[in-house]
């Protein structure tokens, strides 16, 4: 038995040194699955560690993006516009080249409306923006070249134009425009009715509601997305005054089946070590083999990395709460990029539920099963059992005072 434990556990290190290391770079999706009131707190969790993820190297993938159709109208007419300008530009006709651009950005932006902040549309957005910033710079208007160059800056801040296909002239002046980025800034508000994590140029910017300050000016693309509800995506032009953007979201009715998952996954995640049926069904919703689920109580707050190639999980964190409803999202995100034992599920933590059938024979209280006594061991039923003794005797106390045969008197009248 011992022998066993240890090859288990060296197999748990070896997978999680493959992920850390053998494998570059792996694509992860960060969502949160907490039903009801639990999820503004593991929404906190989940886009707490996807910045995390971003830092460490690997490549964050949006959650909120739905997988592109490059057979709809929409995206030919945009390769076509895009093949275009391309083309315009090599042959150095800089002015239909520009219109060009203009109109295969339009497309782009109505698919990014449809299809969420998917990789594909960011990339090929980024690249209309250098070849539309280098052709208004060919063209004489390095004023609106700037801005082009500086909304591709948005949504890929350490790429750049490549030499291959761009002269020295216009990469140094998307690195003027780069560097001046920040110069100029506004504040966006983002007004909701219900918690939804927010992406900015197609990167985590917490839960809204929410205030954004500090953002640069510009065209900028902002996008709402929460498990269960319907995904809403805006372009909105930042100024220096500032931009709200006030919307009442809503369930999504083609997410009924989410909606319902939601409880079951967070049940098998708080009662089970292995993957349960119904949390792989939701992870294979999303585009990667690697999805982090976040999921999170008043007491406790848990990070699963769930690895859909090997049905298993690759790193379990979970710990208690220091203070009731305040997750302990720092020391989650840590252990769960720190080499060790797959499933580091802490100690002494209470056996989360969500109802009362979560505690066979016990009441959920605060989100613990609180087991309740058998009748024969509570105290009311010891003193009720005690007054009955104590009427019994005294009855029989009554009965043994009387005479063992009745006494009459018969008086006839005279």
């Amino acid at each position: 038995m011992r022998q066993l434990v240890f090859v288990m556990t060296a197999a748990a290190v070896i997978s999680w040194s493959e992920l850390a290391g053998a494998a570059p770079n792996p694509r992860v999706t960060v969502v949160a699955v907490a039903p009801g009131a639990n999820w503004q707190a593991s929404g906190r969790l989940a886009s707490a560690l996807s910045g995390t993820l971003t830092k460490r190297g690997f490549v964050s993938v949006n959650p909120a993006a739905s997988q592109v159709s490059k057979q709809g109208l929409d995206f030919l007419e945009f390769r076509r516009l895009g093949h275009i300008a391309v083309t315009r530009f090599k042959a150095e006709k800089y002015r239909t080249a520009i219109r060009a651009l203009r109109l295969a950005i339009a497309r782009l932006e109505r698919l990014m409306l449809k299809y969420g902040p998917a990789d594909l549309l960011i990339q090929k957005y980024v690249r209309a923006h250098y070849y539309l910033g280098a052709a208004l710079l060919k063209n004489a208007d390095p004023r609106a070249s700037a801005a082009a160059f500086r909304t591709a800056a948005f949504y890929a801040p350490s790429g750049s134009p490549s030499s291959r296909h761009f002269d020295a002239e216009s990469i140094n002046a998307y690195k003027r425009a780069k560097r001046a980025m920040n110069a100029s800034t506004g504040m966006l508000l983002v007004r909701t009715n219900a918690s939804m994590r927010l992406f900015v140029d197609g990167r985590d910017r917490g839960l809204a509601p929410n205030t954004l300050r500090g953002l640069p000016q510009g065209r900028h693309y902002v996008v709402l997305f929460r498990l269960g509800y319907r995904r809403l995506a805006k372009f909105v032009d930042l100024t220096s005054a500032g931009t709200t953007w006030k919307v009442r979201v809503g369930m999504d009715p083609a997410q009924a089946d989410v909606r319902a998952w939601l409880p079951a996954v967070d049940r098998e995640l708080r009662q089970r070590k292995m993957v349960g049926p119904v949390t792989e069904r939701l992870a294979r919703r999303f585009r990667t083999k690697q999805v982090i689920l976040c999921r999170a109580s008043v007491d406790e707050a848990e990070a699963s990395w769930l690895d859909l190639q090997r049905h298993g999980f690759r790193k379990r964190v979970r710990r208690p709460s220091p203070v009731p409803g305040q997750p302990a999202f720092g020391r989650i995100a840590s252990a769960l990029f720190r080499h060790g034992t797959v499933m580091d599920l802490g100690q002494n933590l209470a056996a989360g539920c969500l109802a009362d059938s979560d505690c066979p024979g016990g009441t959920c209280i605060a989100g613990k099963c609180i087991k309740q006594k058998p009748f024969y061991k509570k105290w009311w039923f010891w003193l009720a059992i005690g007054a009955s003794v104590a009427a019994a005797a005294a009855a029989g106390a009554v009965v043994a005072t009387m005479p063992d045969k009745p006494i009459v008197h018969v008086t006839y009248p005279p």
